[in-house]
């Protein structure tokens, strides 16, 4: 396996966004830049276990990516074995949660393991669930600042609060979107029950947007009344550009339907960081 599939197996462009909530959930719980080696400390767990949750992803979804004709998922294209994508899944798995215990705090491991226990549910069989296997990915996006903030400070305030809860409506809606994409191959690969499958794919996309104006509403909260952000036009600025690319999303996803969705993930993925933007722009 070259270094390439590996990337791609476990999805090292999510674990940069991760490691970037991390650091702002630290910064805002803190009032201040982490030191350098408890910033590159606290990532590395939940880096190894989004990387881990990714690989088991793919090596329990073979079936259903190949009836999808996902040919940019490494086991579907044979660059990577499935025996090869459980293995390394089990030990970043492991490392990850023996990390957290030793190096960086109790209360930090305890979110790293249930957050291990929610993604092995979910890749076993939340994933076929009605809007169960979706909110499960949207937790995943929230998450991370609120580790972050129990590292630093071992609590969690109200801008993370805020903070999480967009992340989580926006990356609620982002899956709904994908199970829209990926319907038929579920249907017809792993007979699951997803929420387009549940309540037909119009519908699913209808939520979709809700939860996407849910977030967007949300993100005005920061610059009206929450420290440090309140009448911060640099937050202001890139919040702006990410409420606008998730409108565009949401509008483009009820008009074109399934024929967008490819571009709607990618879409929403730039949204999201511009959102992360928009919170570390605001600190400083």
């Amino acid at each position: 396996m070259d270094a390439r599939s590996f990337f791609s197996l476990v999805r090292m462009d999510h674990g940069f966004a991760i490691a970037a909530a991390i650091i702002v959930g630290e910064i805002l719980a803190g009032g201040a830049l982490p030191p350098l080696s408890l910033a590159v400390m606290s990532i590395i767990p939940p880096m190894l276990v989004q990387m881990a949750l990714f690989a088991l992803n793919d090596y329990l979804d073979y079936e259903a990516d190949k009836a999808n004709k996902r040919n940019d998922r490494p086991i579907v294209s044979g660059r990577v074995k499935r025996h090869e994508a459980f293995g390394i899944s089990m030990l970043l798995l492991l490392f990850g949660l023996l990390f957290s215990y030793y190096f960086i705090s109790f209360g930090a491991f305890l979110i790293v393991f249930a957050f291990s226990a929610l993604g092995i549910a979910y890749d076993y069989s939340l994933k076929g669930s009605p809007l169960l296997g979706n909110m499960y990915i949207g937790a995943s996006m929230a998450i991370p600042f609120v580790y972050g903030s129990v590292v630093v400070s071992g609590g969690v305030g109200p801008a993370i609060i805020v903070l999480a809860s967009m992340a989580f409506l926006a990356g609620t809606g982002r899956e709904i979107g994908k199970t829209v994409q990926d319907m038929e191959g579920d249907a017809k690969a792993k007979k699951a029950k997803t929420l387009p499958i549940a309540i037909g794919a119009r519908n699913a996309l209808a939520l979709q947007a809700l939860f996407y104006a849910t977030a967007i509403g949300i993100s005005a909260v920061p610059f009206l009344y929450l420290p440090p952000y309140e009448g911060d036009y640099k937050y202001l600025v890139f919040a702006g550009i990410s409420d606008l690319l998730f409108t565009y999303v949401a509008l483009m996803s009820l008009l074109e339907g399934k024929k967008f969705m490819a571009a709607a993930r990618r879409e929403s993925l730039k949204a999201t960081y511009i959102g992360i933007l928009a919170f570390i722009a605001g600190i400083f």
